[in-house]
């Protein structure tokens, strides 16, 4: 995407607070309160993390601070394509240098024959893994002009364990309580030194399918994945890929640059970024299965990218996955002026 910055910062940090998160069909839709049930009228899939970070940005100042310091960061340090091509020329040198991740996932179930085992859990993070390292079987569907921008991650997440705490309610309208044990969820296992993943029934919280944290947020106590248990278990993944690309700080491709009705197809904004170069500029949302081509911002959609909508999402580009990486280099990911104590990366979390 052309990298520039957001004039109309101010302008969507308000709008946005107003946005319903991700939606879905497949939830049933009894004992749904009257007053967010009228918001429910399409199946479209849409992800609460950038909501939740606003709204955090909102609610306490330091935090606000703290997350300035870092969306400076990124604003300051975008992927350009020297970057690109310098990761590229490097890619055979360290190609052997796998960045392990090790997984907590934190099963909140109604039924015990609907508990996650721990062979379920390893083969959902093998197909996502498949998904960061363009291992998976969608990317031959990958038009051919985006496969010369798809990059791996060179990513292994392994399991460590699967937590399990038994609740009598089906839908969570608060995602922090999911990680607090007081408020019936379950406590994050060292957000340091592991990635957590909270699996609950569903959430009330406009029928999101999941949101995450973005770097900005490692090692507090809220740091990680929340997602609804159809939407882990599906074989194909694609709300778990799209949250861990946020976890690992990415945007989504057309730089949340969001529009007065987000279920106006006709409305193209061009103005935004997501600080990646290789990422064509997008000024559309896609859902469901789209046929290729589409266009937008006077180029072709990547609506098959996995930090959109659509059904048919593929692949991450070379400086999508360039910017994960980043994400645990030490010497890249301080801002000026972040205590080191509370510099957002995830460097600890690299085994």
């Amino acid at each position: 995407m052309n990298i520039k910055l957001n004039l109309k910062v101010m302008y969507f940090l308000l709008l946005l607070l107003s946005i319903q998160s991700c939606k879905n069909s497949d939830f049933s839709l009894d004992n749904v309160n009257e007053n967010t049930s009228n918001a429910i009228k399409t199946n479209h899939h849409k992800c609460a993390t950038t909501q939740k970070f606003l709204s955090r940005r909102t609610e306490n100042i330091d935090y606000k601070n703290k997350s300035d310091l870092w969306l400076s960061h990124i604003r300051n340090k975008p992927i350009t394509e020297k970057m690109i091509m310098e990761d590229k020329n490097s890619a055979t040198k360290n190609s052997s240098k796998a960045y392990e991740i090790r997984v907590v996932v934190n099963h909140l179930y109604q039924y015990s024959n609907y508990k996650i085992s721990n062979k379920k859990a390893k083969e959902i993070l093998a197909v996502t893994e498949d998904c960061l390292n363009k291992n998976n079987l969608e990317y031959d569907s990958t038009p051919s002009e985006f496969k010369k921008k798809a990059g791996s991650g060179n990513f292994k997440l392994v399991l460590e364990k699967v937590k399990y705490r038994k609740v009598n309610k089906k839908y969570w309208k608060n995602t922090d309580h999911v990680k607090w044990w007081s408020k019936g969820g379950i406590n994050a296992t060292d957000p340091k030194k592991y990635m957590n993943i909270w699996v609950v029934p569903a959430l009330e919280n406009d029928y999101s399918l999941g949101e995450a944290t973005f770097p900005v947020d490692y090692g507090e106590w809220w740091d990680g994945i929340v997602i609804v248990r159809n939407d882990f278990i599906r074989g194909e993944n694609r709300t778990l890929v799209h949250e861990m690309g946020h976890y690992f700080g990415l945007f989504h491709i057309w730089g949340d640059d969001f529009m007065e009705d987000e279920d106006d197809s006709s409305v193209d904004y061009c103005s935004g970024t997501d600080w990646v170069s290789d990422t064509n500029n997008q000024g559309k949302m896609y859902y469901g299965t789209i046929s290729h081509p589409q266009y937008s911002c006077g180029s072709k959609d990547m609506f098959q990218n996995f930090m959109g909508y659509a059904d048919n999402q593929t692949f991450f580009t070379h400086g999508q996955m360039l910017r994960a990486r980043q994400t645990f280099w030490k010497d890249w990911t301080r801002p000026n002026g972040m205590r080191k104590s509370r510099y957002p990366m995830r460097a600890e979390l690299w085994q």
